[in-house]
């Protein structure tokens, strides 16, 4: 999908899209289409959980930093505010503790998966060593 405010921008990167083969085909367009119905409620939904688990591990003592766009105190806030209806469902959190601190923590998950993706549907944590 392209998706531009300028006509000719957009001619211009379909052109480029299908000379170097990187259109999807008929289903993927179906399937592109039908989600897009639903894309406003499943986003807020995503939000409002985002913002249930910011605020439940801003009350965490093992949290030692926490980086969510909504918060005033992260480097992103101000422009995500201003350009944003929310504040989108994806964080990151450092623990205040060890390596065992940190496997105890990652075994003890349940609705998470250990896994690195930004493409799926899952509920996914991973770990980036220091």
């Amino acid at each position: 999908m392209v998706i531009a405010k300028d006509p000719e921008v957009v001619t211009e990167l379909a052109w480029w899209a299908n000379n170097i083969g990187v259109t999807g085909g008929a289903f993927d367009s179906y399937l592109l289409l039908r989600g897009l119905r639903t894309l406003v409620p499943r986003m807020e939904l995503a939000q409002r959980n985002a913002q249930a688990i910011v605020k439940y591990l801003q009350t965490q003592p093992l949290v030692k930093k926490l980086y969510h766009p909504s918060l005033p105190e992260n480097q992103g806030h101000e422009i995500a505010a201003r350009q944003q209806k929310g504040f989108g469902a994806m964080l990151s959190f450092e623990l205040d503790g060890d390596e065992e601190t940190l496997r105890r923590f990652l075994g003890g998950l349940s609705l998470f998966t250990l896994a690195e993706s930004l493409g799926g549907v899952e509920s996914l944590i991973s770990h980036a060593p220091p």
